[in-house]
């Protein structure tokens, strides 16, 4: 991508979203994590997530203790 010539188009745009219908959430930490634990999904999903990367690590650590 570095030496890429090709021209890039720009996606998103600050005018775009200011003229955009959706609704703002006014959320401060207790509506989030209220929201966020409401959604069976967001909760299972992140929990996976974070259960993967931390398994990815623990393989990372293992490969460069063997190299090294």
């Amino acid at each position: 991508m570095k030496s890429s010539e090709e021209a890039v188009e720009q996606k998103l745009k600050v005018a775009d979203a200011t003229a955009s219908k959706i609704e703002r959430l006014a959320l401060d930490e207790k509506k989030f994590r209220w929201l966020f634990n409401e959604n069976a999904m967001a909760t299972e999903k992140t929990a996976e997530g974070i259960r993967q990367f931390n398994a990815d690590a623990v393989k990372l650590e293992q490969l460069l203790t063997a190299l090294l």
